[in-house]
């Protein structure tokens, strides 16, 4: 399982989506599950692309704490910016 923070993460990521677009691509996937291939296209392509956005996450939080704790050695984040 995810780190708390990570499921955190994209659970903003998919509210922001869902506020964005007006629904999450799985559920326009089911909505349009009789339509003709041309019509269902762009929901496929974004639920390719939230796939590959989730897939990603691990790997995005573990660079972004990298890239903090560099801004932090830095001095130009203070050291409890991530509570």
């Amino acid at each position: 399982m995810p780190p708390a923070a990570g499921i955190t993460f994209a659970d903003h990521a998919s509210r922001l989506y869902a506020r964005r677009y007006g629904w999450a691509p799985r559920e326009g996937l089911a909505l349009l599950a009789d339509a003709p291939p041309e019509r269902r296209a762009v929901v496929l392509e974004w639920a390719a692309f939230a796939d590959f956005l989730v897939a990603r996450l691990p790997d995005m939080e573990k660079e972004w704490k990298a890239h903090r704790e560099a801004l932090r050695a830095a001095g130009e984040l203070p050291e409890d910016s991530d509570r």
